[in-house]
C-alpha cells in the first residue's frame, strides 16, 4: 500500500524537479544571450567612439598636440608638487 504511494510521490517529484531545471535552463540561456547581445552594442559603442575621437585628431591635429603637451604639463606639476610636500 505504501510502496505505489512512494513511488508516484517520488515520480512526481522527478517530473518538478526535471521541469524545474529545465525552466533554470531557459532562463541561463535567456540571460546569456540578453548578455552577449550587451556586450556587442557596447563594443561597438566603443569602437564606433574610439573612430570618432581618431577622426577628430585628424581633423584638429594641433589642437589635439597642445591639449596634450597641456595635460602632460599640468600632471608633471602636479607629480612634483606632490613630492616636494613630503
Amino acid at each position: 500500500m505504501t510502496q505505489p504511494y512512494l513511488e508516484e510521490v517520488s515520480g512526481n517529484a522527478a517530473a518538478a524537479i526535471g521541469t524545474a531545471a529545465e525552466a533554470v535552463r531557459d532562463y541561463a540561456q535567456h540571460a546569456s544571450e540578453s548578455v552577449q547581445h550587451t556586450a556587442k552594442q557596447a563594443a561597438g559603442q566603443v569602437r564606433a567612439g574610439y573612430n570618432e575621437a581618431e577622426r577628430f585628431v585628424r581633423n584638429r591635429l594641433g589642437e589635439s598636440l597642445l591639449v596634450c603637451f597641456g595635460v602632460g604639463l599640468i600632471a608633471g606639476v602636479v607629480v612634483a608638487l606632490s613630492l616636494r610636500s613630503r
